[in-house]
């Protein structure tokens, strides 16, 4: 029936015959020849992807652009999608295509929608992209130039896997992370990050930026290093330990493990001179007593 309706000239007829047939080389071949420009359209909805690549080979020969870089897109021919979508402008389909990338897109085609992203000032996008295509220094850096926000999961996407870069390498980016982390004071992540890299002197440093007393002290227990103890001791001589025996105790504790005995009978002079925690006059008696909190020696 559809050669038939094709004989007699009656195309319309004979396109909708040859799509009911599933014969779509045929509907696109008279759709073309008969510059049947909505009914191409509509056919390429349903066709298979090599056809709407023909499809869109030929909207672009007419100067159709937009319509062409949809099919190019929908038809797997990403980059000749995205090189028609940035000469037309066409961001929507540049912001669905960017959407469908990950870890084993072609590098190459992310890059170039990152750069696309870079150019419009969308940085959060660009450094999504640049962190799929393994660009890690590069995204960290574009996050502090324009003031994008490192949240924990953009920093995560932003840690290099131990089995895709060497040791060097690794800690080189997550030092980078967490210093950019620190400038945007968050300092907990930049705890973690600076740890990640080994480096826990300088995580102990971001520690005391955040003022979290009890992950300083835990943090100071289970680092075994001494200057980390003396560190700690140190910060819990700036709150209020007269009233929390507990952070006495730890910092007699701190500076016993650090071997900072300059610093323990500093410290002890310090509590002859002032008032005892909870007005207990026996207090300080009974720290001879007591058993002190166990952590690991440090190195």
């Amino acid at each position: 029936m559809a050669r038939y309706y094709e004989t007699v000239g009656n195309f319309e007829e004979a396109i909708n015959m040859f799509t009911k047939a599933t014969a779509y080389c045929n509907a696109v071949r008279l759709c073309k020849e008969n510059n049947m420009i909505d009914e191409l359209w509509n056919l390429s909805i349903v066709v298979s992807g090599k056809e709407k690549v023909q499809i869109a080979k030929y909207f672009e020969e007419q100067g159709d652009l937009e319509k062409s870089a949809m099919l190019y897109h929908r038809g797997g021919m990403l980059h000749k999608a995205i090189d028609l979508a940035f000469r037309t402008k066409q961001y929507d389909i540049l912001q669905e295509i960017a959407s469908e990338l990950n870890a084993d897109s072609d590098p190459a085609l992310v890059r170039k929608c990152a750069e696309y992203f870079i150019d419009n000032e969308q940085f959060d996008r660009a450094v999504d992209l640049l962190a799929i295509v393994k660009k890690y220094t590069e995204a960290i850096n574009l996050c502090m130039k324009h003031n994008v926000q490192l949240t924990e999961d953009l920093a995560e996407k932003l840690t290099p896997s131990k089995d895709l870069v060497d040791e060097d390498t690794r800690e080189t980016v997550l030092e980078t992370l967490a210093e950019s982390l620190m400038v945007q004071g968050n300092y907990h992540l930049a705890t973690k990050k600076f740890t990640q890299a080994g480096d826990k002197i300088k995580a102990m440093k971001a520690l005391l930026k955040s003022g979290d007393t009890d992950k300083i002290i835990f943090f100071a227990g289970v680092s075994r290093q001494r200057e980390i103890y003396i560190m700690a001791a140190n910060y819990l001589q700036s709150v209020d330990w007269q009233n929390h025996p507990e952070f006495l105790k730890n910092i007699i504790t701190f500076y016993s493990k650090g071997k900072a005995l300059d610093l323990l009978a500093n410290f002890y002079v310090a509590c002859a001179q002032g008032p005892p925690p909870s007005a207990d006059p026996g207090f300080y008696f009974s720290l001879s007593s007591e058993p002190p909190v166990m952590y690991p020696e440090a190195n």
